[in-house]
């Protein structure tokens, strides 16, 4: 039904403009959500990403979205749904983009049971702050002391091989 996908649409570019009485009336007949929670995360519509979240049926992607944009506050809000799964791979795009608030608030979640992948991509990019929060619970330093020295982080391949060397690994 056309009507549906132009409602759907509507809600869409309501929530990343952030006109949130143009959400409310649209909400109760919209059939999909997850495209307007994406841009209302991406766009730090906060109150908007408050409305669209009980009806989304995708958070990862809101999620992705809020920590490539900086939404530090966004990103706190959505990690308090159950419904987030992919914070493995949140971490790791917020180690590369060097978002070291969100990086901290992805560590305490116990959801990340993996930081090897953050750790790669942060020597990877020279984020030398989010490689020192990811060291102590990486399982593999090698690869990112690969990287570090692929691209010439002379810093980062000292701390990788102080850290290796101080936790027995050199």
């Amino acid at each position: 039904d056309p009507r549906v996908t132009n409602v759907n649409s509507a809600l869409y570019e309501a929530a990343s403009n952030g006109d949130i009485e143009i959400v409310k009336l649209l909400l109760p007949r919209a059939t999909d959500v997850n495209a307007a929670l994406y841009w209302a995360a991406s766009n730090g519509r906060i109150e908007i990403v408050k409305l669209l979240l009980p009806r989304a049926t995708n958070v990862d992607g809101a999620l992705y979205r809020a920590v490539y944009r900086g939404r530090v506050e966004i990103v706190k809000f959505l990690l308090s749904d159950p419904r987030v799964t992919d914070v493995n791979d949140a971490l790791s795009q917020a180690a590369y983009r060097g978002r070291v608030e969100i990086v901290k608030l992805l560590l305490s979640d116990p959801r990340v049971t993996n930081v090897n992948e953050a750790l790669y991509l942060a020597a990877m990019y020279d984020q030398i702050e989010i490689v020192k929060l990811l060291l102590p619970r990486a399982t593999d330093v090698d690869r990112a002391l690969v990287e570090a020295a692929s691209y010439g982080h002379i810093e980062i391949v000292k701390l990788l091989e102080d850290w290796k060397r101080q936790h027995g690994q050199a």
